[in-house]
């Protein structure tokens, strides 16, 4: 087994070369060559109290054999850009002075040449085959590596593709702007494809596996494939003015660990899932002008969500759990709220249905809402299961349902909507609602629970 010298970190990542089961090294033969970022620094400038210029480029690191020369003397370090694509070449056996391997992880690294005394210092290559290339590399610094061994490329200029810089962003603003038969960069991390009329998300689209930014508003999308949740990068969705009537739940829950902002303005939604207010990273979220009726009653505030906006829905109250949030802005302008003085509805039923009994035995046994555990069924109602207003407990089937005003400025920073907003409240049986009457009308109500202390 061989490890390169350097400077390797707590994460452990040596590179390794070992040999095969004929004594020889097993080192691969496509780790000949790697396309990078290189910056090239001389050593000699802090010496001289100066500091580089020089930026990273697209670069492409070739070992070879020198034409005319054989065995471990004529090995080269081709470096191509693009600016000069013929490229340089640097002499290997004992002229590596030290790896740096530190980061080799996170696709850097730094070689320490020592004539000319220069450091190349690689990043944003993929950590696999930086690897290997340092372990053929090192092998050929010792005059280990050879033709009967490894098949040695030739040091040809570099193409023009490999040594340009790779497109991270593209924007399509139009039909024919829209490529049919060629594919989009695996490269992009940044996509735009706006008034194009797309009916349904291109399936090339989802196989992008560095996206970080999908704008697709303007279209006449219907529908979201399960497949988005394929794009493990991404941060911001864009389906603003387009004919989506549900959110899926479980796009909730495959892109939850990366989106940061969802923006469905000028949608048809007419409800949304109760887990979109549950993704943990989720800072942002726009549902203006859409058909929404209310918002999910299971509604469970996540940490992360600072700025929300419903503008322009059908909204006619807030659900309980809208007072567990902390926004720093909201907007709700637009909206049919409905006034305090709406009569309570009444659905108290007697006995209690045995799934009733079973959700309720789960909650106070603290069990995991997992479906190993438990049937389709109560998981479902427990996703839904209303506070009391009252007391500790929850309503499920019975229950009575009342409104209560929230002052907003209590779980937001800055608003453009009326300062008290009506709220839905739960009482779970006759005994809670019998209190809250007694205490509905008191100046203490504006807080938004009604001054009622909560029992035990």
């Amino acid at each position: 087994m061989l490890r390169l010298k350097g400077d390797v970190g707590a994460s452990g990542c040596d590179v390794l070369v070992t040999r095969d089961g004929r004594g020889e090294w097993d080192i691969g033969a496509k780790a000949m060559r790697l396309i990078c970022d290189v910056e090239c620094v001389s050593c000699l400038l802090p010496a001289a109290g100066l500091r580089s210029s020089s930026r990273p480029v697209r670069t492409v690191l070739t070992i070879g054999r020198q034409p005319g020369q054989s065995g471990p003397v004529g090995l080269r370090l081709l470096v191509a850009t693009d600016s000069n694509r013929a490229g340089k070449k640097y002499y290997l056996k004992g002229n590596v002075q030290q790896f740096f391997t530190r980061f080799v992880c996170e696709g850097k690294s730094t070689i320490r040449l020592k004539e000319p005394s220069l450091e190349l210092r690689l990043s944003q290559a993929d950590v696999a085959c930086l690897k290997n290339f340092l372990a053929k590399l090192h092998l050929a610094s010792q005059g280990k590596l050879t033709e009967e061994k490894t098949r040695l490329p030739s040091l040809a200029p570099a193409c023009a593709k490999d040594v340009k810089k790779p497109q991270c962003r593209l924007a399509i603003h139009s039909q024919k702007a829209y490529p049919v038969l060629d594919g989009f960069p695996s490269s992009l991390k940044i996509l735009q494809i706006s008034n194009c009329l797309l009916a349904h998300v291109d399936n090339r689209i989802t196989g992008l596996a560095l996206l970080r930014q999908l704008d697709l508003s303007c279209n006449r999308l219907r529908r979201l494939p399960g497949s988005l949740g394929a794009l493990p990068h991404l941060a911001v969705l864009i389906l603003s003015n387009n004919l989506i009537e549900t959110f899926p739940s479980e796009l909730c829950q495959s892109l939850g660990p990366s989106l940061r902002l969802l923006d469905l303005v000028k949608n048809q939604l007419r409800s949304l899932p109760p887990q979109l207010f549950q993704m943990p990273k989720l800072c942002q979220l726009n549902v203006d002008n859409n058909e929404l009726v209310e918002l999910p009653i299971g509604l469970k505030g996540t940490r992360a969500l600072r700025i929300f906006s419903a503008e322009y829905n059908n909204l006619r109250w807030l659900p309980p759990g809208f007072r567990t949030l902390r926004l720093d802005y909201i907007s709700l302008f637009g909206n049919d709220f409905v006034s305090e003085s709406q009569p309570d509805e009444i659905h108290l039923k007697l006995p209690p249905t045995l799934w009733e009994c079973a959700a309720r035995a789960v909650l106070l046994a603290r069990m995991p809402h997992t479906q190993a555990l438990l049937p389709k069924i109560i998981r479902e109602e427990l996703e839904l299961a209303r506070p009391c207003e009252v007391c500790s407990g929850v309503a499920f089937s019975s229950f009575v349902q009342s409104t209560t005003s929230l002052n907003l400025s209590r779980i937001v920073y800055q608003s453009i909507a009326s300062p008290y907003i009506p709220v839905l409240c739960f009482l779970c049986s006759r005994m809670c609602y019998d209190k809250f009457l007694r205490v509905r009308g008191s100046p203490m109500a504006i807080d938004g629970r009604n001054g009622v202390e909560p029992e035990g």
